[in-house]
């Protein structure tokens, strides 16, 4: 019947659709009560209507929710990715350094002394009312969000003494390493490098390169090749005046880590 219509009403057909879907005046009128399907086709242009309306309101609703920005959107300081990026470092370091590292994995204690890490009666050095404890994303409610501790255990008979250890950090939402040399139980002190260098030139020196691997990794940043030992120069210009020769340039290599820099005048 739909077919037939189709060809027998053709233009008047048309006129109603366009009418009832576009909101078109097209100035035709029919008596909808002699033809039954003309009922029908005014009764689904009708539904169309009320679909288009419903879709409209819908739409409107969603316009009138809140929109976050995105920059307003607080970003995690540490996820798992960073953690391996940093775990991979300390281990090349170490093996480069001939030092063994063990990482705290969130629950188990280490074999330091009694329940450690124990951040109850942790107090950092320069801000000592400050509130510190573990954190997998460095964002929650403490003072300190500490997202990594690896420690150094030197190898003396009692596993509490002569140790060095990590504590990787979020303070005010940036990267900070500290160091936990306590031997003699109670409070354990946690060292800024400042601090540690009075007393342990090398301890102090391994923070001073885990504070700057440590933030090109939080910053996402890459960080440098320890593996490549190679040497790296170049001669930015050379002149000679006077018989006097005057050069200026760089060189690198890893090698130079800790070392002394030393300039040679010609």
């Amino acid at each position: 019947m739909k077919k037939k219509l189709y060809k027998a009403k053709k233009n008047w057909v048309i006129g109603i659709i366009i009418s009832a879907v576009f909101g078109v005046n097209t100035g035709i009128t029919v008596k909808a009560d002699s033809n039954p399907d003309i009922n029908n086709t005014i009764s689904q242009s009708v539904n169309l209507n009320q679909l288009q309306e419903s879709n409209r309101q819908g739409i409107d609703q969603q316009i009138k929710q809140p929109v976050i920005p995105q920059n307003n959107v607080q970003q995690s300081n540490w996820n798992p990715t960073k953690d391996q990026q940093l775990n991979s470092y300390i281990n090349q370091y170490g093996q480069q350094h001939g030092l063994t590292f063990q990482k705290y994995d969130g629950s188990t204690s280490m074999p330091i002394d009694g329940d450690y890490p124990m951040f109850d009666i942790t107090k950092v050095q320069d801000n000592q009312n400050a509130t510190i404890g573990y954190s997998k994303t460095g964002n929650d409610d403490y003072d300190y969000n500490v997202v990594a501790i690896y420690n150094h255990y030197q190898g003396k008979t009692v596993p509490s003494e002569f140790h060095d250890t990590y504590w990787f950090v979020f303070h005010n939402n940036q990267p900070v390493v500290l160091e936990d040399s306590t031997t003699n139980g109670g409070t354990v002190w946690l060292n800024n490098e400042q601090a540690v260098r009075e007393w342990d030139s090398k301890t102090a020196d391994n923070m001073n390169n885990f504070q700057a691997v440590f933030t090109q990794i939080a910053n996402n940043e890459p960080i440098y090749d320890m593996q490549d030992q190679g040497n790296y120069a170049w001669l930015d210009n050379h002149s000679l005046n006077n018989g006097q020769l005057n050069i200026s340039g760089w060189h690198a290599t890893n090698k130079a880590i800790n070392k002394n820099i030393v300039i040679l005048l010609f």
